[in-house]
């Protein structure tokens, strides 16, 4: 609610569309979601850079363009994130290996 009117004794309100920000996934590319991944993990990006094959300065350009696609402000923000997901365990599934 942005704004509440009365007049006459009607109540009146102003409201706006709050949208989630955060992105999708589906919404990064194959090499954005290895970085991403791999970021999300708390490896340096020189790691991060060797381990894919692409110089240093793409890992720190995919990474901005990929949180900023999520809708994070920060690395750090990802490593909360990811911290969160892992600590939910896995989706859809046991978490004990079947025997």
């Amino acid at each position: 609610i942005v704004e509440t009117v009365e007049r006459d004794g009607k109540r009146m309100h102003l409201v706006c569309r709050n949208d989630p920000r955060g992105g999708s996934l589906r919404a990064l590319t194959e090499r954005e979601r290895l970085v991403v991944s791999l970021a999300a993990l708390g490896h340096p990006y020189k790691y991060v850079a060797y381990e894919l094959g692409i110089p240093l300065s793409s890992v720190a350009a995919t990474l901005k363009t990929a949180l900023a696609k999520l809708g994070l402000a920060s690395r750090a923000e990802l490593i909360r994130l990811y911290a969160r997901v892992v600590a939910q365990g896995p989706v859809g599934g046991p978490t004990e290996p079947p025997g």
